[in-house]
């Protein structure tokens, strides 16, 4: 899939809900997938937040198996010789609003 723009129908653009229902149920969404490259990014609210306002540990773990899994799985690295590298940019806590995160496969 090519990466989102302006001109692009909404069914051309990955569909979160679709390809990862645990995912998307604390807002994540896919914006790209490719044998290349995987983005996506996370509004962060209440609900992938511990009480006391800080990003839930399993939010992000959550997010890096399901990465590992479309980069094993669906963009098939193994059988490539291929390793992925995913990064998660925030430390502490992260303010609400959506955060983008982007990974990658290298040969």
């Amino acid at each position: 899939m090519a990466e989102r723009s302006s001109r692009e129908s909404p069914s051309s653009q990955p569909r979160t809900a679709e390809l990862d229902q645990a995912l998307h149920a604390v807002g994540f969404e896919f914006d790209l997938l490719s044998p290349q490259k995987l983005t996506g990014h996370l509004t962060v609210t209440e609900i992938c937040c511990q009480p006391f306002k800080v990003l839930h540990g399993g939010v992000t773990a959550m997010i890096a198996e399901g990465w590992r899994a479309w980069g094993l799985h669906r963009l098939r690295l193994s059988a490539c010789g291929r390793r992925s590298a995913l990064h998660q940019p925030h430390q502490g806590r992260p303010p609400w609003g959506s955060h983008p995160g982007r990974g990658r496969s290298y040969s």
